[in-house]
């Protein structure tokens, strides 16, 4: 191939890829046993994982003496507000979010679980396309989990927030 086709190729071909990025059809939601489990690929985190290599850990909102309502409108409000995240579903017990990436707009799928039981939201992080995500997915976890930290601390200063008495 000659170089201007060439160019030509790997541009028409990463456009392409941008636009399949959207595309491709989640597999997310609820299984009987909480969040759908990780494929094999290293592209999916979740606090449900049996493996090192996919586990990561859930939040807890009970630490800080907040209620189930509060902590979901915490977690909502911040995920509604991330740049590049659409918030998709939201139920008492369950929130379904997408990330797009700002280039080319791959998609990952931010999913939380609230477990009444234990004081815990469960999460779940998966790109939807390729096999690697670079770690994107974990090291988004672990940013909203700080982000999460700080506000629910601050939410157990406020009585408005929906601080349990």
């Amino acid at each position: 191939m000659k170089p201007l086709p060439r160019i030509l190729f790997c541009i028409l071909s990463v456009i392409g890829l941008a636009f399949l990025a959207g595309c491709s059809k989640p597999d997310i939601g609820l299984v009987e046993t909480g969040l759908r489990p990780c494929p094999g690929s290293p592209n999916c985190v979740s606090s449900q994982a049996k493996d090192d290599g996919h586990f990561i850990e859930p939040l807890n909102y009970g630490i800080y003496g907040i209620s189930p309502g509060a902590a979901h409108d915490i977690l909502e409000k911040m995920v509604s507000s991330q740049d590049g995240a659409a918030l998709i579903l939201a139920e008492p017990d369950y929130i379904h979010a997408e990330f797009r990436t700002k280039i080319f707009g791959f998609v990952d799928d931010v999913e939380f679980w609230f477990s009444q039981k234990q004081d815990l939201i469960h999460v779940r992080s998966a790109s939807r396309l390729g096999y690697s995500d670079f770690g994107v997915n974990k090291k988004r976890v672990e940013m909203l989990r700080q982000m999460f930290a700080e506000r629910a601390a601050m939410a157990k200063r406020s009585p408005a927030a929906g601080v349990q008495q």
